[in-house]
């Protein structure tokens, strides 16, 4: 396991190019270990405390959610629990983008290495960058000569931005940052900033609280790639939707995360995560707008979910239309067994440690109902629901 992180990047927006040192630490002693760092990126040193590495390059892969990367194996001759490097070069990946309006560095990228050996569980990164002064780092502090994030997120998640405006809350239980870049998207994010102390309130409520402090959330605008994703704290979106019901939908699912996260990403465990958060949005629209909406949304879930096969993957790996089959699952359970039972299961996978499908279902059949678990097991295997 990975114990911490120290990671320096300077970027250069002109030349779109960063140069990165990281020193990363080990919870034992290793005698090798391989790894994947993007294909553009050229490592010009790496050593332990017992001297230089013996790398190998072992050609290309492409991993889940990433873009194409070398793949290495680094050895030594005597255990280490401490690897140093140094490496530049230029990077491409979806929602990784050096612009001069905007600067944005995450997994999907590979900008820093990917451990074969390890998971994503969570370990201490200090980040330190160093941008030109006129970029803004969102979430981290101006130390003067760079910007520097503490984080414990699985991600090593980089965003620096240019002029943008920003609209703020701070108030009950919320701090809130909302940045753009454009005159109609400032406009409707005053609308977001209303929405999600509405749906924070709404989730707390029903669900339970995660925990005594405000909840900081830092939401990017960022329409220069498509889609969005959500880390720690942090929300990026392509653009705020013209339709209210669809900007709530997309909120809820992104703020649920808060509560519904915890299983591995790069499995089909991964159905949890995103078919309860995806659930506990459309219960909002359900619950304080309209259950004509609700129903409308559900019927373009399950229509979506017949392109799709099965949730439970015969080699564990992440199935595609997760969202879509998990939320046809879940539709299904609400209508044989009701609303209760669907909140039910929600709250006990929020307060599960171990967050697999097998003890998920042991804690439905002790907590809620054999039925239930019955019935949901055996759906997780079918193609059509």
């Amino acid at each position: 396991m990975i114990k911490s992180l120290k990671i320096n990047v300077k970027v250069d927006t002109k030349n779109q190019h960063i140069q990165v040192s990281t020193i990363y630490k080990f919870t034992k002693p290793l005698n090798n270990i391989v790894f994947y760092l993007n294909e553009g990126l050229n490592i010009n040193t790496q050593n332990t405390k017992n001297g230089e590495v013996f790398l190998i390059e072992n050609g290309y892969f492409t991993p889940s959610f990433r873009s194409k990367c070398k793949k290495y194996t680094a050895s030594h001759t005597e255990k280490f629990d401490e690897l140093y490097m140094q490496y530049e070069g230029k990077i491409k990946g979806w929602q990784n983008i050096i612009k001069k309006e905007i600067i944005s560095l995450n997994i999907y990228s590979a900008w820093y290495p990917q451990f074969q050996d390890f998971d994503l569980q969570p370990y201490f990164k200090d980040i330190k960058v160093k941008v030109d002064q006129s970029y803004c780092v969102v979430g981290a502090f101006d130390q003067g000569v760079f910007w520097e994030i503490n984080s414990d997120n699985h991600d090593c998640n980089v965003i620096a931005l240019s002029g943008w405006k920003i609209v703020s809350s701070h108030k009950d239980l919320l701090d809130l940052n909302i940045f753009t870049n454009s005159k109609e998207d400032y406009e409707k994010s005053k609308e977001v900033e209303k929405e999600f102390s509405k749906i924070i309130n709404y989730f707390h409520q029903n669900f339970c609280r995660v925990n005594d402090k405000k909840l900081m959330f830092n939401v990017v605008v960022n329409e220069f790639d498509s889609g969005g994703y959500n880390r720690k704290s942090l929300i990026v979106m392509e653009k705020l939707p013209d339709n209210l019901i669809s900007l709530v939908r997309f909120l809820g699912h992104e703020i649920a995360h808060s509560w519904s996260h915890g299983a591995s990403t790069d499995s089909y465990e991964d159905w949890m995560n995103e078919t309860f958060a995806e659930m506990m949005g459309l219960l909002y629209i359900k619950n304080v707008y309209s259950n004509t909406d609700f129903i409308e949304l559900l019927n373009k879930f399950s229509e979506k979910s017949k392109e799709y096969n099965r949730i439970i993957t015969a080699d564990g790996s992440r199935p595609e239309g997760v969202h879509y089959k998990g939320v046809k699952l879940m539709s299904n359970v609400c209508n044989i067994f009701g609303e209760d039972i669907i909140i039910r299961i929600i709250k006990r996978f929020i307060l599960l440690e171990n967050k697999t499908t097998e003890n998920l279902l042991m804690t439905i059949e002790e907590n809620i109902s054999k039925e239930v678990r019955d019935y949901i097991e055996n759906n997780l295997y079918k193609d059509k629901l």
